[in-house]
């Protein structure tokens, strides 16, 4: 499974029409070959969303862009997003393509679900081991109060990778804070991994869909 994300600064006042965007274009999206679901995590204070689409394969991934392009650029303009630079060039998004090398899901997710996602680097040549250091704390994920599920996307290439943690509502992700925190730092430490950033979310659309891969 692959995903592609589109990091957005949008307008606080146009966040609402931007997930109304999303959500219509959602349809259009299942036409496209591949195609296997999206989701969207939105900062209403920060005006910071992230839209991520996952599809079957990376070459799905790849021969979607130019029918998804458009589409992307519709959501942008409706976010009314801030000018920022993505490395491909287009004003208003960053957008990234990942493997998707785990995903557990207790549950699916509640309308008034969170998340916490957590921005990593380390070296290319020791992703297996950042991975596999993810893999064995789902065990300790799971038990913490309200989660819901559990995702690592990775780039290989570029020693990156994003870890998001979802729980049932934002009291969970607050209570569960100080434990996943532990969790990270540890993961962090056994494999030579940084932490860049830590960042907390509302689950504004839950349609992704990935397939468990633990």
């Amino acid at each position: 499974m692959f995903a592609r994300t589109t990091f957005v600064t949008a307008r606080p006042a146009g966040i609402d029409e931007g997930l109304r965007c999303v959500r219509e274009v959602l349809p259009t999206l299942q036409d496209v070959p591949g195609f296997v679901g999206l989701s969207t995590l939105v900062d209403r204070a920060t005006g910071r969303c992230i839209i991520t689409t996952s599809w079957q394969s990376m070459e799905a991934l790849r021969d979607s862009d130019a029918q998804v392009r458009p589409i992307r650029d519709q959501c942008i303009d409706a976010f009314n997003a801030a000018d920022t630079t993505s490395a491909a060039g287009a004003e208003g998004a960053v957008v990234d393509q990942w493997d998707v090398a785990l995903m557990r899901r207790a549950h699916m997710s509640e309308r008034a679900a969170c998340a916490r996602v957590s921005w990593l680097e380390g070296d290319p040549d020791t992703m297996s081991d950042m991975i596999d250091g993810f893999r064995t704390a789902i065990p300790s994920l799971q038990l913490l109060e309200g989660f819901a599920s559990t995702s690592l996307l990775v780039d290989r290439m570029g020693g990156r990778a994003v870890a998001t943690v979802v729980y049932d509502s934002s009291a969970a992700l607050a209570k569960a804070r100080p434990q996943e925190n532990a969790i990270r730092t540890s993961i962090a430490d056994a494999t030579g991994t940084y932490v860049i950033e830590v960042a907390e979310f509302e689950l504004a659309v839950s349609r992704l869909r990935v397939p468990e891969l633990v």
